[in-house]
């Protein structure tokens, strides 16, 4: 059997990376909720000076499609990029996208040391089912902050409520989770953890990459693909060694 993934959703998630990113840099739905109830306390003059972007250090974990076009946007913003990767041959594709590059887990810790944002984009399977435990957030400067658009169940779902809730790391960005709806009106709660009760925490209910965009070039590459498929020709994105069973 043939498979082929249509893909294309790297665009909008790491827009939504990089949104997410500002907003938890500069507390911005924290003084817009604040702000409205006629709170000056996020006011520069009470609140003190606000971070930004420019020179910080942008770190990537899964260096795929998602993190590939996140560290161009980061790198926009003139941000120190840095990665870890599963693979060493790699490298000279991270290097050409001006991206520090490493592999294996040592990798993995010098990024989630050296990071201001950390951001997950490694697929879920066995060898990343919890990579992210109570060991890896320690290694978290306090002031950094994680991303996770990738799957919950990458980041160990105890182990990240008692970072945040225990401010050991400042915050997180949440958009895939550990609970979701079964049906059309199903709506649990999406961790067995009050996630929802923290300030430091942006929730959003896994719509990162679901864009129009996102909808018509999937769309175009499926029917590339028949098209290909009825010509004899190769298909586009073929996932290699894919296993049925």
């Amino acid at each position: 059997m043939i498979v082929a993934n249509a893909y294309h959703h790297e665009a909008p998630i790491a827009e939504w990376v990089m949104a997410v990113a500002l907003a938890l840099d500069h507390e911005l739905f924290l003084s817009d909720r604040s702000f409205r109830n006629g709170d000056w306390s996020q006011w520069p003059g009470r609140h003190g000076a606000y971070r930004e972007l420019y020179g910080r250090t942008f770190g990537i974990i899964g260096y795929g499609a998602i993190g590939k076009r996140t560290a161009r946007l980061a790198n926009a913003y003139e941000m120190r990029v840095i990665a870890a990767g599963r693979r060493a041959e790699t490298l000279n594709e991270a290097q050409a996208d001006d991206v520090e590059y490493g592999s294996g887990i040592e990798a993995m810790d010098w990024v989630l040391r050296e990071s201001d944002f950390v951001l997950i984009s490694t697929p879920l399977i066995d060898s990343t089912q919890s990579l992210i435990g109570e060991r890896e957030l320690g290694l978290m400067r306090p002031n950094a902050y994680l991303i996770n658009p990738a799957r919950g169940h990458i980041v160990n779902e105890k182990a990240l409520f008692d970072a945040l809730a225990s401010n050991s790391i400042a915050g997180a960005a949440i958009d895939t989770w550990y609970e979701y709806p079964i049906n059309s009106d199903d709506s649990p709660r999406p961790s067995k953890y009050p996630f929802w009760e923290l300030e430091n925490i942006i929730m959003t209910p896994h719509h990162s990459g679901a864009t129009i965009g996102t909808l018509n070039r999937r769309a175009e590459t499926v029917a590339s693909n028949i098209d290909r498929l009825s010509r004899g020709e190769p298909l586009i994105n073929v996932i290699p060694d894919f296993k049925t069973g």
